[in-house]
């Protein structure tokens, strides 16, 4: 998650948590799956930024990394072929996913050339498309459990992340303890697909935006 200027110095703020959960999450239903937290880490993004969008880029980049980095840790621990030569390879055959709220961010993932101003951020963007065996998942504002990291989240929220907390259990599809959508009317739900996929055009709008994002909440 991130949030745009929201640091006394105009710069931005990211968090993200990192988690070992069963495969089964990765299929993106409302089947309530176990979780370990890894990690947890809020920040400054270290580059200046001009929008949600390239806030949001950015910190998804940084997260990548580091789900790269614990696929390695986990194919040297447990993977008998490992070895130096191939350990990208062989790292790359546990699957990943990484989440998000940002909705346009997660629209223009889904193309090969996204329409975004932003020269650096392609960059990002195309990096995180060529991850192997990663997917990118879309979920609300309210059921997203790093929302806290970067700004003051509402009782509502705070409350559900204590609950999911608790529980140890998560899922990516519809989660009924989550508070009802602040917006007052529910985003469509969009089809789910390994970024960089081709999908159809009419099941899938594709954001040609940057500066209006109307579906992530700063």
């Amino acid at each position: 998650d991130a949030a745009f200027d929201n640091l006394d110095d105009g710069g931005s703020q990211r968090g993200h948590y990192l988690l070992l959960c069963d495969p089964l999450m990765l299929e993106g239903g409302d089947t309530l799956c176990a979780f370990s937290v890894l990690e947890w880490t809020s920040n400054k993004i270290r580059r200046k930024v001009r929008s949600t969008l390239s806030a949001e880029g950015y910190s998804m980049g940084e997260c990548v990394e580091a789900v790269e980095y614990v696929r390695l840790l986990l194919a040297e621990m447990y993977d008998p072929e490992f070895c130096v030569k191939q350990r990208e390879e062989i790292a790359a055959r546990r699957p990943a996913a990484v989440v998000t709220d940002a909705r346009s961010l997660y629209d223009n993932l889904q193309k090969e050339n996204g329409m975004v101003k932003d020269r650096r951020l392609r960059i990002e963007m195309n990096i995180i498309r060529e991850t192997e065996n990663l997917q990118v998942f879309w979920i609300k504002s309210e059921q997203m459990l790093a929302d806290h990291l970067t700004k003051e989240a509402s009782s509502e929220v705070a409350e559900y992340v204590q609950k999911v907390s608790a529980s140890g259990k998560w899922c990516l599809g519809n989660d009924t303890r989550a508070p009802p959508s602040r917006r007052g009317r529910a985003l469509e739900q969009p089809q789910q697909q390994r970024a960089g996929e081709d999908e159809d055009m009419t099941t899938l709008p594709v954001s040609s935006y940057e500066e209006n994002d109307d579906d992530k909440r700063i």
